[in-house]
């Protein structure tokens, strides 16, 4: 290959002198930036749920029947922590076993707790809800009158907006039932709900829209190993230090399985639940 000739002077010569500086992230502007436009969230920590298994490797509780060890999971209140939300959006997509509801949002978190210096450190499948916000979104399903009269919708209830049967009986919150404390639906003693079929002995169908506080689950960690070079100002030692998460979190939608335990069987946060509840069997309860 022939040597590229060089190519001519053309007036006066004058060389660049980069200056020989060091650039450092200050440690703490980026957590501060995140908590001044960020919202306050409750974190609990994620622990597979280990409640009933003979075998390691086993997916399923042998005392059940169903796929209730499927995604169990036990949670640990961490912390609060303020977040920063972007790319938040949501969409119904159709599957073969039905409709879910796909609610996702970018997250960044700071290095710690808000007012600790514990180190704030997420994983797939925390979860976490608003703190200092009554944040509200609705949802509406088809649902079968159980005969105990108490029901279980997908998620806890905060107020019924609408719940019409298959009659297209209107029922009301507070005159014809209430919310208990899990925000099941509760009918009143010998007060109007949707009549049990004849034929079949199953209760009447109704279809209801409430409100709820949502959760989101950790799906994934986009930004988990982020550092920076950090100068101390008072000795000029520099070193790599840990900076925020960039975390993709997701609405609720296949952590049902909680929601649908047996009265004294452990749920999400450790509770025992109610031994006095009704069963899961016959009318609608709870999501499968």
């Amino acid at each position: 290959m022939a040597k590229r000739k060089a190519k001519p002077v053309q007036g006066e010569q004058i060389p660049i002198r980069i200056p020989q500086q060091q650039v450092s992230f200050e440690k703490d502007a980026f957590d501060n930036l995140i908590r001044s436009q960020g919202v306050t969230l409750c974190h609990h920590k994620a622990l597979p749920s280990p409640i009933g298994l003979t075998d390691r490797d086993g997916i399923r509780h042998p005392e059940h029947s169903d796929n209730e060890g499927v995604s169990q999971f036990i949670y640990r209140r961490a912390g609060l922590v303020t977040v920063f939300f972007q790319s938040n959006a949501g969409k119904n997509t159709p599957m073969d076993l039905g409709e879910m509801k796909l609610g996702t949002a970018m997250v960044s978190v700071p290095k710690f707790y808000d007012g600790t210096d514990k180190p704030c450190l997420l994983t797939i499948s925390d979860r976490l809800y608003f703190q200092d916000v009554e944040m509200l979104v609705e949802n509406w399903q088809k649902m079968e009158c159980h005969a105990t009269g108490v029901d279980r919708l997908t998620y806890p209830a905060t107020c019924v907006e609408f719940l019409v049967d298959s009659h297209g009986v209107d029922y009301l919150q507070g005159q014809d039932f209430t919310l208990d404390g899990e925000g099941r639906v509760v009918w009143k003693a010998g007060g109007r709900r949707p009549a049990t079929d004849p034929a079949t002995g199953r209760g009447g169908i109704y279809s209801v829209r409430y409100k709820y506080i949502p959760h989101w689950y950790v799906s994934d960690l986009l930004h988990e190993v982020r550092v920076a070079q950090i100068t101390d100002p008072a000795t000029g030692e520099r070193r790599v230090e840990r900076q925020p998460y960039l975390a993709k979190i997701q609405r609720e939608y296949v952590w049902h399985a909680q929601q649908n335990r047996e009265p004294g069987e452990p749920g999400p946060d450790g509770d025992k639940g109610n031994k006095n509840s009704p069963p899961r069997s016959g009318g609608l309860l709870g999501p499968r």
